[in-house]
């Protein structure tokens, strides 16, 4: 057993986790799997020549051959009532690079999961964190790029969700990406699980056991389904989870960690954001426009808890469109 995965069981039984019966986890620390080499279509190739662009992993190996990969075939059989749809279907591999491996989602999923160049990218933003808290996993899209931001090891990430279905995926997810063992489900609503971390967080602030803490949170939390898109505005006022909005996780989650990430629709508005991060206590918070194929898709809001260089830098002002590291990437819908 890993000193990590020592350390992390240690902080899950402080909070009482474990002795609750919430948690479940892969046994031992396992291998990455072996390299293999698939065949990829041109955007897919464009893909992945960018996560190697950004020095992130890219889950796979060998050069990819240059023929476009044959008629997709029917989705199989999901087991959630809500079928894939055919737009969402198409971009499996835009969400999994390894989706033939094995990778699963259920319906909702299909349209919530984060494409893996852009998790990968929040992930690197988030500094890599050692110990990371994605307080809505789903199905693990962005643990598993917090859990491999660290390269063959190192990271660990507590992976938080309602449904214990989607943690099982999560869990399933992050086995065939060969790190199952750096990712811990806690089956919890959110905002008691964010009580209790931050009661441990202030604990250790004022002295107390317990050397591990969370060194990021990243909070993407339900936007109303497809719907949102429908709307010339996202509001930002209105509850996310229970009756908290956004500025009140954010606020949260910089209770926890000293840095946090929260994913919004590409119709928040900017300036709007920023004065969020201020109303959530922020020091510092900067905004990352995520364009996929030319078209803005989300946008994240990065905030820090603590000063950095003796003084709190002054509010980052919106961005223009940001293109991971510096190219477009292709993608299959055109909304």
């Amino acid at each position: 057993m890993t000193s990590a995965f020592r350390e992390v069981s240690t902080y899950l039984d402080d909070l009482g986790l474990l002795r609750k019966g919430c948690v479940f986890r892969a046994a031992e620390p396992e291998p990455e799997p072996e390299e293999e080499e698939l065949v990829l279509d041109e955007e897919s190739q464009a893909e992945l020549a960018l996560l190697a662009a950004m020095g992130l992993p890219t889950g796979f190996g060998g050069a990819p051959k240059a023929r476009r990969r044959a008629a997709a075939p029917a989705p199989p059989p999901d087991p959630d009532p809500l079928p894939a749809p055919p737009k969402y279907w198409a971009q499996r591999y835009r969400y999994f690079s390894r989706f033939d491996a094995g990778c699963q989602l259920d319906g909702e999923m299909w349209f919530s999961v984060t494409p893996e160049v852009l998790a990968a990218r929040q992930a690197a933003a988030l500094g890599r964190p050692r110990l990371s808290v994605d307080a809505f996993a789903g199905c693990g899209g962005n643990a598993l790029a917090l859990a491999r931001a660290r390269g063959g090891g190192g990271a660990h990430v507590l992976c938080c969700d309602l449904s214990r279905k989607r943690l099982r995926l999560s869990l399933r997810n992050a086995a065939v990406y060969g790190v199952a063992a750096r990712v811990d489900c806690v089956q919890a609503d959110w905002p008691a699980l964010a009580a209790a971390l931050a009661r441990a967080a202030a604990r250790r602030a004022a002295g107390g056991r317990g050397p591990l803490a969370p060194d990021a949170v990243f909070l993407s939390p339900p936007w109303g389904g497809p719907a949102y898109a429908q709307s010339a505005a996202f509001d930002l006022a209105a509850p996310l989870v229970g009756a908290a909005d956004g500025r009140e996780l954010l606020r949260g989650a910089l209770a926890i960690a000293p840095r946090a990430a929260l994913f919004m629709p590409r119709n928040a508005d900017s300036q709007q954001l920023l004065a969020l991060a201020r109303g959530a206590g922020a020091a510092r918070a900067t905004l990352e426009n995520g364009v996929l194929n030319g078209k803005l898709k989300a946008k994240t809001l990065y905030a820090t808890a603590e000063e950095r260089g003796g003084a709190a830098e002054a509010m980052a002002e919106a961005a223009a469109e940001t293109r991971e590291g510096g190219a477009e990437l292709a993608a299959d819908d055109e909304e």
